[in-house]
């Protein structure tokens, strides 16, 4: 039986299946229902067991208790100001919260990574052929790689492999561009805009499938695009600290 999420607001029956509705859907029902905002969103790593946590609290208290009211003025005259309710990591509840949430999620990602690393009885049908590709990761990898110059990154950084490559095929089954999402009429111009455009690729920008990277997850708040950040910063440092101690010792 599939694990169920549900609203923060206690008398409201809107209810999802983890995993299964996109994250975009539940903060537009908060945001469009009740007014409410979850800040810094990139920080909640699982918004089912942030919601139940936030929800226990509201509703067994005043609302604005936990949540801080913010009133909105619109640009049209005469028009009453509209009151929104957030919550964000300015407390230290919420902080605290969010970050066990990261290394719960960091624990899941791990072993799942452990266990498709070990796992030898894949069976994936590819992307862009008839063909089922059976055995491990690299096996599938390969195939891509090898056959149509397709690449998910290197092995050992995907997880929930499964679930990746079915979401990928679920965009081409739309005549979707896995690189600039744009929609075709069939599947043989999705393929030849694929083709001309080198588009046959996953685009770097696209955070949509930033969950299937276990480096993503490797620090709080982080993706691989702050820690890439991060190491070209610190290579920077040390080059310039480097250069600027042959040019002291130059000077002895």
């Amino acid at each position: 039986m599939s694990e169920c999420g549900g609203c923060l607001i206690g008398d409201c029956n809107y209810v999802w299946k983890v995993n299964s509705v996109p994250q975009e859907t539940i903060l537009h029902h908060l945001l469009v229902e009740h007014n409410i905002v979850i800040a810094s969103i990139e920080t909640v790593y699982s918004i089912s067991k942030y919601c139940s946590y936030w929800s226990h609290k509201i509703n067994s208290g005043n609302v604005e208790q936990f949540l801080h009211g913010i009133n909105v003025h619109s640009d049209c005259q005469n028009a009453e100001a509209k009151s929104f309710y957030m919550l964000n990591d300015t407390s230290n509840e919420d902080r605290v919260l969010r970050f066990k949430l990261h290394q719960e999620k960091l624990q899941e990602v791990l072993k799942q990574q452990q266990i498709e690393r070990d796992r030898t009885n894949f069976k994936i049908q590819c992307l862009f052929c008839p063909d089922f590709l059976h055995g491990n990761r690299f096996t599938i990898s390969s195939h891509f790689f090898e056959d149509h110059s397709f690449s998910l990154g290197h092995p050992d950084n995907v997880v929930f492999t499964e679930q990746f490559i079915e979401r990928l095929r679920q965009k081409m089954n739309k005549f979707e561009c896995l690189y600039c999402d744009k929609v075709f009429r069939d599947y043989k111009t999705l393929r030849e805009h694929m083709r001309k455009k080198l588009h046959k690729r996953l685009n770097p920008s696209n955070t949509e499938f930033d969950k299937f990277y276990v480096i993503n997850y490797r620090e709080f708040g982080k993706t691989w695009k702050d820690l890439g950040s991060n190491d070209k910063e610190e290579k920077e440092s040390k080059q310039r600290n480097g250069g600027a101690a042959q040019h002291n010792g130059g000077l002895g």
